[in-house]
C-alpha cells in the first residue's frame, strides 16, 4: 500500500510532456575515470512510459556490446521502438534509463528525460572484483545464469508482485551501483517502476553456470545479498555477502536441495468477479521482500505444491485478486506465513478468508472532507469517490461518491472509528480520490476514537515559505507531549525516520559524524528533532537507546498513524529518511520531500544558515 501511495503521489505532481521535436537516436560512449575507452563494456536501456505507467525493455538484446572505441549505437526493441522514440523526442512523458556495465568497474544506471542529448558519455569508476562460486546440491540447468530480466512490458501494479526474471541477482542496487538522475522528485515514479538489481550482464559476469565475477564499489556502503531464483530448480535462496568476503575477493556458497510447500487456498465466499487472481510466494531476507514465484489462481478453492523452494524461514504465501482494469477499484489480498522449510521435506500453509467481502464496515462517525488547491482556495465542483480499505481483510470497497460543493467539501456518514493506539496497518482506512478519468492522488485518512475530528482538510504539502502549524508530538523516551512552537527562534531540522528503514540508520551515522565536527558551531541556534514514523513508540525508543542516538537529537514520535499522522501528511512525507528545515520565524525553509536532497546536503544547509548566525 505504501509503495502504491508513493506512486500515486508522484503522478499527482504532474508529469508533463513537451511539444514534439525531431526523433532522436542514442549513442553511448563508455570510458574509465581517466577518459580511456572501455572496449569490453555493455550498454542497455529501459523505457519508463509515464502515460501508460509501464516499464519497457527499450533495447534488444537488453545489454549490447560497445565497439573498439568504447561506443554503442543502441538498437531499439522492435516492439517498443515507437514508444522509445516518442520519449526521446519529447512527444510522450517518460524516461530512458541507461544500464552501463564493464568488467572490474562499478555499474551505472542513468535516467534521461527530455530534452535528451543524442550523445551520452558515461565514465565508470574502478570497483573491486569478487569471485563467486556456487556449489549446488543438485546440478544446475546448463543455461543457468543466462536468463535476463525485463523481457516484456511490466505495468506498475505488477512491479511489486512479479519475480525479477534473472536466475540470480545481487541487491540492493542503491549501495552496489552508481545512480544518476534517479533522485529528481518529479521522477520518483522511476523508483517505483524500475526495480533494479545487479544481474548477469550488469555488474555480474557469467563464467559458467556455477562461477561468476561480481564488481562492487571499492568502499561498499552496507552489505550485499545474493539471490538465486530459478524456477524448477531452486527458488528464493538468499544469502548475505559479508564485507570480509568482499575484501578477500572470493565468495563460496553451498546451495541446498529444495524444500516442498503445499499451499491450501480457500477463498470461497469472496467476491472475485472481474478480478485477476494469482498466488504469490515471497521471501523476506536482508530487510527486503522479494517476489519469488507467481502462478494464476484457477478457482477460489484449490491446492498446489511447490517443489523448488529454498529451505529456511521468511516465506509467505499471498493470494491476490486485482481489477482487470487499472482505473477500477477493488481487489483482495490474503496471506499466511509458512513454517520454516526443510530440504526434501513437505510443509503446508493455509490461506483462508479473514473477513466478509463485499460490504464496507459501518460506524457512527460523520465527517466533512474538504479539498483545497495550492493557493488555499476550495477545489469546488470536482467529482470524487471514497473507498475504504481494510488491511486485515485486504479489500477495497466503495463508500460514497459525489461532487464537492462550493467550499470543496463532501460529507461522509457511518464511518468507523479505530481504537486510539491500534497500528495504522490494522485500521480501517479511508481513501478519497478525484474522479478525473485517470489517476489522481488519493487522500488517505484514519479516524480514531476520541480524536474529536469532524472535518478533514487536504491540501498540497507545506513548501518553502509556508508557516508551520504547531504540531504536538510525544517524546519517544517518556511519552511527554512536546510542541514545535517550543523551538521558535531556532533553526529546526526535522528528521523523519523509522526503525525498519536501513537508509535511516545510515543517515543517523552521518548525522553523528556531522555533529562531532560542527556541533559546536551550531550552538544553541539549531535544534535537530528526529521524528519516528514507527507505528509503536517502544521499538523506536529501544533503537535510539541501543545505538546512542539520544545524544544526536530530540527524539519524538508521530503517533500510531505513522505516515498518516498530521505532521507526515502536512509535509507530504512518503519516503524516508526525509528532512524539513524550519526557519526561526516558524516557516518552511526547505522541504526535502518536495525537492530531493541528500542527508549531507541538508546538514550542510543547516550549518550554512544556522552557523552564520552564531558567528
Amino acid at each position: 500500500m505504501r509503495a502504491a501511495m508513493v506512486l500515486w503521489g508522484v503522478l499527482a505532481c504532474g508529469l508533463l510532456w513537451t511539444q514534439p521535436s525531431e526523433p532522436t537516436e542514442l549513442r553511448v560512449r563508455v570510458q574509465n575515470a581517466a577518459g580511456q575507452p572501455l572496449t569490453n563494456a555493455k550498454v542497455g536501456a529501459l523505457a519508463v512510459d509515464f502515460r501508460r505507467l509501464q516499464l519497457l525493455p527499450a533495447t534488444e538484446p537488453l545489454m549490447q556490446p560497445v565497439d573498439a572505441q568504447g561506443a554503442a549505437r543502441l538498437k531499439w526493441h522492435p516492439a517498443h521502438q515507437a514508444t522509445v522514440q516518442e520519449i526521446l523526442a519529447g512527444e510522450r512523458g517518460g524516461a530512458v534509463v541507461l544500464l552501463v556495465s564493464a568488467p572490474d568497474h562499478v555499474p551505472l544506471c542513468r535516467a534521461l528525460t527530455y530534452p535528451i542529448a543524442a550523445e551520452q558519455t558515461v565514465a565508470l569508476r574502478t570497483g573491486q572484483t569478487v569471485q563467486l562460486r556456487l556449489k549446488p546440491a543438485l546440478s544446475p540447468p546448463d543455461d543457468f545464469g543466462t536468463r535476463l530480466p525485463f523481457q516484456k512490458p511490466l505495468a506498475w501494479e505488477e512491479v511489486f508482485y512479479t519475480p525479477f526474471g534473472s536466475d540470480l541477482f545481487v541487491a540492493p542496487l542503491e549501495s552496489l551501483a552508481d545512480r544518476e538522475g534517479l533522485d529528481i522528485p518529479s521522477l520518483q515514479v522511476l523508483n517505483a517502476l524500475t526495480r533494479l538489481y545487479l544481474f548477469p550482464g550488469f555488474g555480474i559476469e557469467r563464467v559458467s553456470a556455477t562461477e561468476y565475477r561480481l564488481t562492487l564499489p571499492p568502499q561498499m556502503d552496507g552489505t550485499a545479498w545474493l539471490w538465486v531464483n530459478r524456477p524448477d530448480w531452486l527458488v528464493g535462496y538468499a544469502t548475505e555477502i559479508r564485507p570480509d568476503e568482499v575484501a578477500s575477493g572470493a565468495v563460496e556458497r553451498m546451495l541446498p536441495a529444495p524444500a516442498l510447500l503445499e499451499v491450501r487456498i480457500n477463498l470461497q465466499g469472496a467476491n472475485l468477479e472481474g478480478q485477476n487472481g494469482s498466488l504469490m510466494l515471497y521471501r523476506q531476507a536482508g530487510g527486503m521482500y522479494v517476489a519469488c514465484a507467481r502462478v494464476p489462481l484457477e478457482s477460489p478453492k484449490q491446492e498446489m505444491v511447490f517443489r523448488d523452494l529454498a529451505p529456511g524461514e521468511g516465506w509467505t504465501a499471498m493470494a491476490m485478486a486485482m481489477p482487470r482494469e487499472y482505473s477500477e477499484r477493488g481487489g483482495l489480498r490474503r496471506s499466511a506465513s509458512a513454517p520454516a522449510l526443510v530440504s526434501g521435506e513437505l510443509r503446508a500453509v493455509a490461506i483462508r478468508p479473514t473477513a466478509p467481502a463485499g460490504t464496507a464496515p459501518k460506524g457512527n462517525r460523520t465527517v466533512t472532507v474538504r479539498l483545497l488547491q495550492a493557493d488555499g482556495t476550495p477545489l469546488s465542483n470536482a467529482r470524487v469517490q471514497v473507498f475504504v480499505y481494510d488491511e486485515q481483510g485486504g479489500v477495497y470497497m466503495p463508500v460514497a461518491q459525489g461532487v464537492l460543493d462550493a467550499n470543496g467539501a463532501i460529507t461522509l456518514r457511518d464511518l468507523v472509528e479505530n481504537p486510539p493506539d491500534k497500528p495504522a496497518r490494522e485500521c480501517v482506512q479511508y481513501y478519497l480520490q478525484r474522479d478525473t478519468g485517470s489517476y489522481s492522488e488519493p487522500f488517505r485518512f484514519i479516524l480514531r476514537q476520541g480524536d474529536g475530528i469532524r472535518e478533514v482538510v487536504f491540501r498540497p504539502p507545506l513548501g518553502a515559505g509556508d508557516r508551520v502549524p504547531d504540531f504536538e508530538l510525544q517524546e519517544t523516551a517518556t511519552g511527554k507531549l512536546r510542541r514545535l512552537s517550543e523551538f521558535r527562534g531556532k533553526w529546526v531540522l526535522l528528521d523523519f525516520w523509522a526503525t525498519w528503514c536501513e537508509p535511516c540508520h545510515k543517515a543517523m551515522d552521518k548525522l553523528r559524524a556531522f555533529l562531532s565536527k560542527h556541533g559546536a558551531t551550531l550552538g544553541e541556534r539549531a535544534q535537530i528533532i528526529a521524528i519516528s514514523l514507527d507505528e509503536e513508540r517502544a521499538p523506536a525508543q529501544q533503537m535510539v537507546q541501543a545505538r546512542g542516538w539520544d545524544a544526536l537529537a530530540l527524539h519524538l514520535w508521530a503517533g500510531a498513524d505513522a505516515f498518516d499522522s498530521r505532521i507526515a501528511r502536512a509535509f507530504g512525507i512518503r519516503g524516508i529518511p526525509s528532512y524539513v528545515l524550519i526557519s526561526p520565524d516558524g516557516k518552511v525553509a526547505h522541504n526535502e520531500a518536495l525537492a530531493s536532497t541528500a542527508p549531507e546536503e541538508m546538514f550542510e544547509l543547516l550549518l550554512l544558515l544556522a552557523g552564520e548566525e552564531t558567528q
